[in-house]
This record gives C-alpha cells, sequence and structure tokens, in this order.
C-alpha cells in the first residue's frame, strides 16, 4: 500500500473520531466542553491530512497514469516494428522462390557465361493474359542481365501466345551458328540455376530450348517465332 494510502486512512480515522467526540458532547451535559474542543481538534488535524493525502495520491496516481501510457507507446511502437519486421520476412520468404530472385542469386556466374556471345541479339516476351507479378520480374531480371551484363541487344518484344509453365528459348533453325550456341548456352545456365521441379514422382526442368522453323504466314497463336538470329526467352507461370 503507498504511503498516501496509508496517510488518507489515517486522516479519515480522525475525522470519523472528531465528529464522533462532537456529536458526543453536544448530546450530553455542557460542562463537556473540553470534550468538544478536543473533537474539533482532531476533525481538523483528520480534514488537513485527508487533504494532504488526497492531493499526494491524485499526484501519485496522474504519474502512475503516465508511466503507463508511456508503456503502452512503446508497446504500440514495438507492435509496428514487429509488424513491419514480419512483413519483411514474409515478403523476403515469398520470393526466396521467385526466379528473379534465384538468377539475380547467381548473376556473376550468369553474366559470366554468356558474355562471349555480346551483340547476340535477343527479346524477353509473356503470354499477355498472365498478369503475375513474379513474371513480370522475372523478365525484367532476364532483360537486365543480359542487356546491361552479358552485353546482348534487345529487340522489340512481339507477342506470343505461348501460355505455359517455365522459360521456353527460341531460335531459328537458319540463325547462325553463334546464336544457335548462345540459345543453348542461355537455357542451359537457366536450368542449372532454377533447378528441376516435381510433378508427382517425376521430375522435370523449368527451361524448355526449341530451334524451329519460322511458321508460314498466317501465323496462328503459338507459332510466333523471331527473325533470325535472335533468340526469344517467353517467360511462362512459375511452375
Amino acid at each position: 500500500m503507498d504511503l498516501w494510502e496509508v496517510a488518507e486512512y489515517i486522516g479519515e480515522t480522525l475525522v470519523f473520531i472528531g465528529v464522533v467526540g462532537e456529536v458526543f458532547a453536544e448530546w450530553t451535559e455542557p460542562e463537556r466542553r473540553r470534550l468538544a474542543k478536543a473533537a474539533s481538534i482532531v476533525l481538523v488535524i483528520g480534514l488537513a491530512i485527508s487533504l494532504a493525502a488526497l492531493i499526494g495520491t491524485n499526484e501519485h496516481f496522474n504519474d502512475t497514469i503516465a508511466g503507463l501510457n508511456a508503456q503502452a507507446a512503446g508497446l504500440n511502437k514495438s507492435a509496428e516494428v514487429l509488424k513491419r519486421e514480419n512483413l519483411k520476412l514474409s515478403l523476403r520468404i515469398l520470393q526466396a522462390g521467385h526466379r528473379s530472385t534465384q538468377i539475380l542469386a547467381n548473376e556473376d556466374r550468369f553474366s559470366s557465361a554468356l558474355q562471349r556471345f555480346a551483340g547476340q541479339r535477343f527479346l524477353v516476351s509473356s503470354c499477355p493474359t498472365f498478369n503475375d507479378q513474379e513474371i513480370y520480374e522475372t523478365k525484367t531480371v532476364l532483360w537486365a542481365q543480359l542487356s546491361r551484363e552479358a552485353k546482348w541487344v534487345n529487340s522489340p518484344e512481339i507477342p506470343t501466345y505461348v501460355c505455359s509453365t517455365g522459360i521456353l528459348v527460341t531460335v531459328r533453325d537458319r540463325s547462325s551458328a553463334s546464336s544457335v550456341e548462345a540459345a543453348k548456352s542461355l537455357a542451359k545456365e537457366l536450368d542449372d540455376i532454377l533447378g528441376r521441379y516435381k510433378i508427382g514422382e517425376i521430375e522435370a526442368g523449368q527451361v524448355g530450348l526449341s530451334i524451329t522453323s519460322a511458321p508460314k504466314p498466317p501465323a496462328v497463336n503459338g507459332e510466333e517465332s523471331p527473325a533470325p538470329n535472335v533468340i526469344m526467352i517467353v517467360v511462362g507461370a512459375h511452375p
């Protein structure tokens, strides 16, 4: 129990004693004036102690409330920080399996293996029906790694309707031997970096390589093909 609370109880007790003494003196013989005076003095002292204790208790109460408010503010701030950290951790966990993250984690190896084909023309495309952030990030990272790091030359994107999973690397059969070799190397590097995934009990790669002839016009959906010596990279859904 707080000291001011004890003082308040003492003061209230003295007030009670003083009031009882005054009542007793009032209702008994008039000659008991000493008792009335003493009761009045006790009553005044009790009221003074009670008032002082009340002030002290209020101050203590205010300090306690201020301390609790400060603790609550600190807890709220800690909760906000923890929430932000949890969101960051969840995002890192979510992005850990993204193909863009895997490519960036191996960017030195990826760009070094393909720099010998500097000047190779390429384009990165995806199915327009796919509206997926992971696909967009993978396309962006592939474009940046090939154009900026490997020094390949970007060509305008052409629409494609190859709406499947994985990544397809396509090159025309009439392309130069260097372009065909660059396509094979690109497919191999991506396959090694992205690894394999399971469909039931069957393991499959995430990257396909297609050396194809040009479609006879008019092309139908899925038959789009790049010009000779241009490697087309079609980014599909994440397996």
